[in-house]
């Protein structure tokens, strides 16, 4: 479990704060990318043109490498698109050039670019970048910026005031126990699909109170455990445990996560809401 006294950051030979500068630079500059892309081709075109849509992101992915390696040529550096570059680094990036791929395709405005920084296999540094919002997140662990202001996550308390976001109610049925999350959807005042990193971008400023991913990959999950913990926020995989080795994301105040284990037996026992037929 990881919460807001998570502080592993070390780097006596690197200026953070340039680090940060780098990876907003690099993620504005994947975002001037997609826009004209997303200016350019209406969506009709973008739902048949599988081509144009690899294009776009592998321009971004390598935009935001050749930036990272102007200032950082002997880190590591791993792509969703182009693959590992492998350096002998303890400094590795992992790159999500464009995370809601079918919100692009289909005309949406909450897609945006995933960007983590981790040192020796811990993540360091995270950001989110939505284009069309021109809305950036960054975080470290002690602190959340929005657009280079701080953010904090909303201190709910109860499960029955909070607002529950996911991406896809296919995959919690898929990956996980869907009577169990069904008992959790009961127990809270709301329950969205804003989902992808917009739905953590959401938590992050306040706007939610729990974000849950049934299954995660690296290139996204690393990102958000610098900017929840440094908006205050507690993250662990699905079932409350370390998110660098479980599988799938929890998110939200540290005043829930701490009164109930999500999806699992144990909130069942707690929450004993009849399942939908």
């Amino acid at each position: 479990m990881l919460h807001s006294s998570y502080s592993e950051r070390s780097l006596p030979e690197l200026d953070f704060n340039k680090i940060k500068q780098i990876s907003i630079q690099a993620a504005i500059e994947s975002g001037h990318i997609f826009k004209q892309y997303y200016a350019n081709n209406p969506p009709h075109q973008r739902k048949t043109n599988h081509h144009l849509i690899s294009e776009a992101c592998h321009h971004a992915e390598q935009k935001i490498i050749e930036i990272i390696e102007r200032e950082y040529p002997r880190h590591k550096i791993t792509g969703k698109v182009t693959g590992d570059k492998i350096n002998q680094s303890d400094y590795m990036w992992l790159i999500n050039p464009l995370n809601g791929i079918q919100s692009f395709i289909h005309g949406g405005f909450d897609f945006g670019t995933v960007i983590a920084l981790l040192k020796n296999n811990k993540p360091i540094l995270g950001l989110i970048y939505h284009p069309i919002l021109n809305e950036l997140i960054i975080g470290d662990g002690k602190i959340t910026l929005l657009n280079g202001q701080a953010t904090l996550i909303n201190p709910c308390a109860h499960l029955m005031d909070a607002s529950l976001l996911t991406t896809d109610f296919q995959l919690i049925k898929d990956y996980q126990n869907w009577d169990n999350f069904n008992r959790l959807i009961k127990a809270v005042k709301f329950t969205k699909t804003w989902g992808n990193c917009y739905g953590y971008a959401l938590l992050a400023k306040g706007l939610s109170d729990i974000m849950i991913d049934p299954i995660t990959q690296d290139w996204n999950s690393m990102a958000l455990i610098p900017i929840i913990i440094g908006a205050g926020g507690m993250i662990t995989d699905y079932y409350g445990n370390n998110p660098l080795r479980g599988r799938g994301i929890v998110a939200c105040s540290k005043h829930i996560h701490l009164k109930m284990s999500v999806c699992s037996s144990r909130f069942s026992e707690k929450y004993r809401v009849p399942c939908a037929k």
